[in-house]
């Protein structure tokens, strides 16, 4: 027997934007369009790119 869970997604994104610092919230709000980061090794680019990914892909699409 498995037990879902019901996940607030909204909550959950927020708190992993809580989670980063200013630069990388800058990262994550991306919405779009050609995106560059210049930073030094270990400034947390993986971690915003990657809060930028979640955030992203819960975002409506609309069609071309």
């Amino acid at each position: 027997m498995t037990t879902a869970t019901l996940i607030n997604r909204d909550a959950v994104l927020a708190k992993i934007r809580a989670g980063l610092r200013r630069g990388q919230q800058e990262l994550a709000d991306w919405a779009g369009g050609q995106l560059a980061v210049s930073a030094v090794p270990g400034s947390g680019k993986s971690t915003g790119m990657a809060a930028a990914a979640a955030i992203a892909l819960t975002q409506p699409t609309t069609a071309a």
